[in-house]
């Protein structure tokens, strides 16, 4: 068996065995609200369900009382309190969030950081599905986003590289009342207000109505002879080509 055919094995248990899983910011400057029914990294070409993993969340704001023209900006972080195995200790995984001025806001980062039994590494990678969503909704996606993560800090070395997918997720961390009984929003969904299966079944109708409205043309528009022949009428004769 190849290693791409184990590897490939090892990622379908994993997303096989996923629970849904709600990280709630019970700690730091601001609320923060994280659900995930897949929530999966891959390291060095092994995928860990972080849903397995026990953790505890926590908003801050880095810029609190630095910059007040960018105390908007919230980071919610993840940290798994058990190592996941002798190269991936301490993991933390967060998400940027930063709002406007107008109303609106955004994720536009996720992080990864770890001790692999030497050195701490950290990732990053752009989350970039989450953007203009009003600060009084939360933000929803039933669709898989997999986020590439490139290792931060290094200089005259190709950097390493990790992955995260999550998938049926919901995120909020602005207007939130921070507690044990914390709600999300009404939410803003990544398909619209019509899913592409809705376009599939709207265009689909809409050619059958337009091969019946043809249809109901060409039977209308037949005509029926208007002469008939007769024992004292010549023959009709109706010219054809060969």
């Amino acid at each position: 068996m190849s290693l791409s055919t184990v590897l490939c094995l090892l990622g379908f248990l994993a997303l096989g065995s996923s629970k849904v899983v709600v990280y709630n910011a019970t700690t730091g400057d601001c609320p923060g609200l994280l659900y995930f029914e897949e929530f999966v990294l891959n390291i060095a070409r092994k995928p860990y369900d972080l849903s397995q993993y026990e953790a505890t969340t926590s908003c801050i704001k880095p810029n609190k009382g630095i910059d007040k023209g960018k105390d908007s900006v919230r980071v919610v972080e993840i940290s798994f309190s058990k190592d996941l195995n002798d190269k991936v200790k301490n993991l933390k995984v967060s998400f940027n969030f930063s709002s406007t001025d107008t109303g609106y806001w955004n994720s536009v980062f996720a992080n990864v950081k770890y001790n692999d039994g030497t050195n701490d590494l950290a990732f990053q990678g752009k989350f970039e599905k989450v953007y203009f969503v009003a600060v009084t909704f939360s933000y929803a996606c039933s669709t898989p986003s997999n986020i590439t993560l490139v290792e931060t800090g290094v200089n005259g070395s190709v950097a390493n590289k990790a992955y995260l997918k999550i998938s049926k997720y919901q995120m909020q961390t602005y207007s939130l009342i921070a507690g044990d009984n914390i709600q999300f929003f009404d939410k803003y969904s990544c398909n619209g207000f019509i899913t592409r299966g809705a376009w599939m079944g709207i265009f689909t109708s809409l050619v059958l109505v337009v091969v019946l409205v043809f249809s109901i043309m060409m039977l209308l528009a037949t005509q029926t002879p208007d002469r008939f022949e007769t024992s004292k009428s010549k023959c009709l004769i109706i010219p054809h080509e060969h």
